[in-house]
């Protein structure tokens, strides 16, 4: 590096304000200090006249001591410069000569700017800003003039990922996404701000490399402190792209959640067939005098078997059963249910009643689920008997030895005979606009619990009413609290390798439902790199086609270097090739599973590798 290409590093990288102005009076260069005080792009700067920059008032002044400069020494004045935001501050000037000619006289000039003390009032403001930016690193500030060009920026770099020379002097609709519709979109927030309202949204920008993200944005006037007239706008933004990403997820988790929901209804419309069949084999048997090796009805009672158990597997996959399955206080989450509703009943005109003895005994529900199953209830009558005269939904409780039912009643149209039974039944709606699935998801509650759910014709309001009757003890069976013969005293833990991150993660939730700690990988690789890493999972579930590190190299990779953890695999795969199948499994000794698969067949190979040595 030469002694000028270093002397040029200084000059640039001078915390001072410097303009090199030539004889002609025309600014030849300057550094970035003075490109940030003066609010100018460089390439407006540069080539043009010094004077043309200064206040029409100061102007000749100004001339008469940068001739003087060029005749030798260090001249001092003040003048007022127009910065590029519309601001005129005072500045100092401190011009000195440098760089002789042929005959001897300067050719150049240093002009050092600095403002006054009475002119930084608003630029003391955004060095604060600038300064809590930095700990704020996805935040920026943008200063734009009454053209929307951009004149003081601060965090571009690390948020939209340009420098601030990139951007100053430039229309800032380039930042904007969307083409015409975030020009318009920038026009509106300088309308507001020139009529001196304040903007919020959240536009998408466009970073350097064309990728774009939300970002949270606040736009106020920007106005020149001695007469108060709007002369700019000031953009505080924030990079929001990982708060979107966490509402999606949230909102993937509830409607997730809502499906597991429907899934138990769903196990309901399967179990109560299959376990008719089983007592329809049976009384067959009875009057025939069959035995049980008969091969009709014993495939027929295998086969009922089987819907039971995938009945099962549903109930134990829809319900959370992580949830506190205690004794709950029935009185008070039904008055809580009612609180809650009760707003809504009031903007709709329906009155509730309510009829509930003071010892209703606690019911063995998790409160979650209870307060779930009360609010669909209310809901679907509330809904009815908004279209009465005077709409009324009446709740009543009572005990029975084993347990306790609540009735709740509306004076809406009532249920048709041939509605009773299909009211129940997912995506069944007499109602314009909803989708059927609160009295099935209520159905699917009560039936996990080992309760009963019916619809009656209500003598005392003339509308519908829905029953439920919940145990007072656990039941003695169900999946959803019934640990399978793999679940062992202590938790053992899964590794999960699939691409499909809808299938990984119903099986993750399933396992985890039965107490087992599982830990999730998308492809062989990133499983690998789990076990190597020191991570050593008990049992493993695999697939075999994946995009990044199949199934199969994984395999090999865990036969070579960890065949322990080899034996302990089960393979799922979708293959419509048994050769290719049936050799992995002779090569691996692990159990392969075909999908679609029942949740039941996994966890007996589960279980079955889980008992090798």
């Amino acid at each position: 590096m030469t002694s000028g290409d270093g002397y040029h590093e200084l000059y640039e990288a001078s915390p001072a304000a410097i303009l090199t102005v030539d004889r002609a009076g025309h600014i030849v260069d300057c550094n970035r200090a003075a490109c940030i005080r003066l609010a100018r792009a460089r390439g407006e700067l540069l080539g043009g006249p010094v004077l043309r920059w200064i206040s029409p008032l100061d102007r000749a002044r100004s001339k008469t001591y940068f001739l003087q400069a060029f005749r030798g020494g260090v001249v001092e004045w003040k003048a007022r410069f127009r910065r590029g935001d519309g601001f005129s501050p005072v500045m100092e000037l401190r011009a000195c000569a440098f760089g002789g000619s042929e005959a001897g006289a300067p050719k150049q000039l240093h002009v050092f700017l600095s403002e006054l003390a009475e002119s930084r009032f608003p630029y003391r403001a955004a060095g604060h800003l600038q300064t809590a930016l930095e700990i704020f690193p996805d935040q920026f500030v943008l200063l734009l003039d009454g053209d929307g060009c951009i004149r003081y920026s601060a965090g571009l770099e690390r948020t939209l990922w340009y420098g601030e020379e990139e951007c100053m002097g430039r229309d800032s609709s380039f930042l904007f996404a969307n083409g015409p519709t975030g020009r318009d979109l920038l026009s509106v927030l300088r309308r507001e701000t020139a009529a001196g309202r304040r903007w919020e949204g959240e536009p998408w920008l466009v970073r350097k490399d064309g990728s774009r993200f939300p970002a949270r944005m606040v736009a106020v006037p920007y106005s020149d402190p001695r007469d108060d007239r709007p002369i700019g706008t000031l953009l505080v933004g924030r990079d929001v792209s990982d708060e979107h990403a966490a509402a999606d997820r949230l909102a993937k988790a509830e409607r997730l959640a809502h499906i597991g929901e429907v899934v138990a209804s769903i196990a309901y419309e399967l179990e109560t067939p299959a376990r008719r069949i089983a007592e329809l084999v049976a009384e067959t048997r009875k009057h025939d005098g069959s035995t049980g090796d008969d091969a009709p009805a014993a495939d027929l009672e295998r086969e009922s078997e089987k819907v039971a158990r995938l009945a099962h597997s549903l109930y134990a996959f829809a319900l959370d059963t992580r949830a506190e399955s205690t004794h709950a206080d029935t009185l008070a989450l039904i008055d809580e249910a009612i609180t809650d509703e009760a707003a809504l009943c009031e903007e709709t005109g329906v009155r509730i009643e309510r009829a509930l003895p003071a010892d209703l005994p606690e019911t063995f529900v998790a409160p979650d689920h209870f307060r779930t199953l009360l609010r669909h209830l209310l809901e679907n009558a509330r809904e009815a008997a908004q279209h009465a005269r005077h709409g009324q939904v009446r709740v009543r409780g009572e005990a029975t030895p084993s347990a306790i039912e609540i009735h709740i009643s509306d004076n809406g149209p009532g249920v048709r005979e041939e509605w009773r039974e299909r009211i129940f039944e997912p995506f069944f709606t007499t109602k314009n606009g909803r989708l059927g699935l609160g009295l099935a998801i209520a159905r699917g509650i009560v039936a996990a619990y080992g309760g009963r759910i019916w619809a009656d014709h209500d003598e005392h309001t003339g509308g519908a009413k829905i029953s439920v009757a919940l145990p007072v003890e656990p039941p003695s069976y169900t999946a959803a609290f019934r640990p399978h013969s793999l679940a062992v005293r202590r938790p053992r833990s899964i590794l999960v390798v699939d691409d499909d991150e809808g299938l990984r993660k119903a099986i993750c939730t399933f396992l985890e439902k039965l107490g087992y700690s599982v830990t999730e990988a998308w492809s062989g690789r990133s499983a690998l790199a789990r076990i190597t890493s020191g991570v050593y999972p008990e049992l493993v579930i695999t697939d075999l086609k994946m995009k990044d590190g199949t199934g199969y190299w994984f395999l090999r990779e865990l036969a070579r270097d960890f065949p322990r953890i080899l034996r302990r695999t089960v393979i799922l795969t979708g293959d419509p090739s048994h050769a290719a199948v049936d050799r992995i499994q002779r090569e691996t000794d692990c159990p392969v599973i075909r999908k679609p698969f029942d949740f039941q067949v996994l966890l007996d190979r589960l279980y079955e590798v889980a008992s090798r040595d």
